[in-house]
């Protein structure tokens, strides 16, 4: 008969977390990207246009799917859509201007986008 040695258990937890935060790694690289982009290059002012709620009814906030507009170093107007958390005490409004990084060499890239409400 074979027994358990729970201080062998123990030591293993940490390698099975390890290995399942290990999974979340191309979310982990996105962030990074994000970050990156925040890091290396200056925002441009960009714009709610659509909020993407109405009202809170009885709720504290919504999560919502939000559109922003700005313009790229070429000028071009470019729209994305990004989903978003609001709170009743602090209600995003459309025409509220935000900060906007974005790739200089690929602005079409809606997944390095990077969206910030000004303070």
């Amino acid at each position: 008969m074979s027994t358990i040695d729970p201080d062998a258990a123990r030591r293993e937890r940490p390698l099975r977390r390890t290995t399942a935060a290990s999974l979340l790694m191309p979310g982990l690289c996105r962030l990074d990207a994000a970050e990156e982009l925040v890091r290396t290059t200056s925002p441009v002012t960009g714009s709610v246009t659509n909020q993407g709620y109405t009202d809170f009814d009885e709720a504290s906030q919504v999560i919502t799917a939000v559109t922003y507009t700005f313009r790229d170093g070429s000028g071009v107007q470019r729209w994305v859509t990004k989903p978003a958390t609001i709170h009743v005490r602090d209600p995003l409004v459309n025409g509220e201007e935000v900060d906007v990084w974005f790739d200089r060499q690929d602005p079409s890239d809606q997944n390095k986008i990077v969206i910030r409400r000004r303070a």
